[in-house]
């Protein structure tokens, strides 16, 4: 029998999923992140402006997956100035 390659959702914040790989999965955007791009240090900022997601959902979400993937430290850039 061939394994599913549906991954197991952790937790839930709102539209956010927590994969049991420490990705991250918004379900209203159909939007996937992996853990890889979690200390990029300008894309997640897209969230943070955009109303179609939700800011605190997805900090919960990002804290979560970082537990997760046991990433200790983020490198979050708030501006380009």
């Amino acid at each position: 029998m061939a394994k599913s390659s549906k991954r197991s959702t952790l937790d839930k914040f709102g539209t956010w999923e927590v994969l049991e790989d420490g990705s991250l999965f918004e379900t209203s955007n159909n939007y996937h992140i992996t853990p890889d791009r979690f200390n990029e240090p300008d894309w997640w900022s897209f969230f943070r402006t955009d109303p179609s997601h939700n800011w605190g959902d997805y900090m919960k979400a990002l804290f979560r997956a970082c537990e997760v993937g046991k990433i200790k430290e983020l490198n979050m850039k708030m501006s380009d100035e």
